[in-house]
């Protein structure tokens, strides 16, 4: 279980997701029986499977994942709130052309957006149902 105090400022950029009560319950019986499992081996606590791309898979509250969630943040409001109504108002008549600036920006745009999703994949998230909170870094798990 995850409490907030543990984890300061850290706890409001993470990434939460809102689960009905039988997805949290599925999770936790699965989490359960993972640990009873690598206690019966003597293994300790299991470590999370890595991501789909076989990487190690970030905790939310890890200062690059916070970064990152920031600086998408950045991106949201200048980019989207921003930069999208202007170039549709003001850029029509050349979309597509690389030459243009407008089309430069929204290719960037794109580009950052498509990082975006990849990095969400190597980055854990929290589970919420009601009060309850729980970190999960299991690659497969977060895909």
């Amino acid at each position: 279980m995850v409490k907030d105090t543990d984890h300061g400022i850290w706890g409001i950029v993470a990434r939460h997701v809102a689960v009905p009560k039988r997805s949290w319950q599925a999770y936790r019986g699965w989490y359960k029986q993972q640990v009873l499992e690598a206690a019966q081996e003597g293994r300790g606590v299991p470590r999370p499977r890595r991501s789909i791309f076989g990487l190690p898979t970030l905790s939310p509250y890890h200062p690059a994942a916070a970064c990152w969630s920031g600086f998408m943040t950045v991106v949201d409001l200048v980019y989207t709130a921003f930069w999208v109504p202007l170039g549709v108002a003001f850029c029509t008549d050349t979309f597509g052309d690389l030459s243009v600036p407008c089309t430069k920006v929204d290719l960037a745009g794109g580009i950052v957006y498509t990082l975006n999703c990849l990095f969400n994949f190597q980055c854990g998230c929290v589970l919420t149902y009601g009060y309850k909170k729980a970190e999960v870094r299991d690659g497969l798990r977060v895909a």
